[in-house]
């Protein structure tokens, strides 16, 4: 399946999911409160707005990516909706800008 990373990897985009990864998190299923896709057309699709009550997952999981720690510093997130990868530039984490390639 295509998919899109970001430069440092901590953040994969396929057509029916995300990936995030963020080593300072403690929880990411619980510490990400906003996350939202900005399109090439300049129109953004919120997936996950905790203030604003939304959420556009299907599914999460979170888990850690090693063994010698008890931090959940990865999350899985299934999509309610498929993205055109080719339109796809960036999504936005808690405020923070990840350009995909």
């Amino acid at each position: 399946m295509p998919y899109l990373t970001s430069e440092n990897g901590d953040v994969t985009l396929s057509q029916i999911g995300i990936r995030i990864r963020n080593a300072d998190m403690h929880c990411t299923v619980d510490e990400v409160d906003k996350l939202s896709v900005q399109l090439r057309d300049g129109s953004e699709y919120v997936i996950l707005d905790e203030n604003a009550d939304i959420d556009r997952t299907l599914y999460t999981y979170g888990f850690n990516s090693t063994e010698d720690t008890d931090r959940i510093d990865t999350e899985i997130a299934v999509l309610a909706r498929a993205f055109d990868l080719d339109n796809v530039q960036s999504v936005t984490i808690n405020g923070e800008v990840y350009s995909l390639s």
